[in-house]
């Protein structure tokens, strides 16, 4: 494949938008066809195809095939979410949404690599989480209107009790296993289509292999809303956290599930103001770099990313 010229600032080739601005595209698009992808890729992702294993997906040539494929669709109802490149906005900070300390490798790996036309402007990849947590109100009006009163499909390990928290009722549930889902896909992927045709809604939560899903139902022309929450999904969950932003954030997250299944005790309350007090000071102090200097604070020394490689 020709490598393309990376040019002195990578953001004249490659960006991603803001929050508000995919907020505002998806729910226009929702409004006005039946056939919307909203596919989330991670770093993760982008290492896979750079050929290093990931915490919770080995690699594989098939799956960094399927992932390129997926993030090559150009198409104005296939939205490709990525997580480089993009604005900071109110409240990001480190752990919480806040660029990546290797975003310049991953935005040289996709001008180089992912044969796209540039420049190019993705949706941002943060928008469900980043609404959740600061913007729960237009999040759960967002669920009420395009998912919970929507005939849905749910693939994932995640229980459906608590999936049905957040989005309602699950007309059709596949489970897929919590890691490397796409080694068994062979396995789940007719369940799938045995029931696709019989729902508005995919929501989906299978890790990497949920771009493949995504890719593969859009080249059977499905006419469905495939909406990709990603770990909000786990945040709501009763799985161990797995993203620092749910340790960090996790408990606002109450706010967005259905009236009936918020937790309004007295302990959570408590825990909540603990939770939002430490959460400040944390702000405060990554926000002031002076801090981050001074001796008794020393800044950690940084891991090289991609931290599994291929053998």
């Amino acid at each position: 494949m020709e490598t393309k010229p990376i040019s002195n600032n990578q953001q004249d080739l490659l960006i991603s938008k803001s929050t508000t601005e995919t907020y505002q595209t998806i729910c226009h698009l929702l409004d006005t066809n039946g056939k919307v992808y909203y596919s989330r890729f991670g770093d993760g992702d982008l290492f896979i195809m750079m050929g290093r294993n990931q915490a919770n997906h080995d690699y594989s040539e098939e799956l960094a095939a399927e992932l390129r494929a997926s993030l090559t669709v150009e198409h104005p109802q296939f939205l490709k979410g990525l997580p480089v490149n993009f604005p900071k906005e109110k409240g990001m900070t480190k752990g919480l949404f806040e660029r990546f300390y290797f975003n310049d490798e991953l935005a040289e790996f996709v001008i180089k690599n992912i044969p796209v036309s540039f420049p190019v402007a993705f949706e941002s990849s943060w928008f469900p989480n980043y609404y959740s947590v600061f913007k729960p109100n237009e999040m759960s009006l967002f669920l009420d209107k395009f998912v919970r009163s929507k005939k849905k499909m749910f693939i994932g390990s995640v229980p459906s009790e608590d999936i049905q928290k957040l989005f309602g009722k699950i007309d059709y549930y596949v489970q897929v296993p919590r890691r490397n889902a796409y080694s068994t896909i062979d396995n789940w992927w007719p369940e799938i289509l045995k029931n696709i045709d019989s729902v508005e809604v995919v929501l989906p939560a299978a890790g990497m292999a949920t771009r493949v899903i995504a890719k593969r139902l859009w080249d059977l022309n499905k006419e469905v809303h495939f909406l990709d929450f990603g770990s909000v999904i786990d945040a709501v969950s009763s799985f161990a956290p797995s993203r620092k932003w749910i340790k960090l954030k996790g408990h606002v997250l109450n706010r967005i599930l259905l009236p009936e299944y918020r937790d309004r005790s007295i302990s959570y309350k408590f825990n909540y103001a603990i939770k939002e007090t430490g959460f400040f000071l944390r702000y405060i102090f990554y926000k002031i770099d002076p801090f981050t200097n001074i001796p008794i604070f020393p800044k950690m020394k940084r891991k090289k990313p991609g931290p599994y490689r291929r053998t």
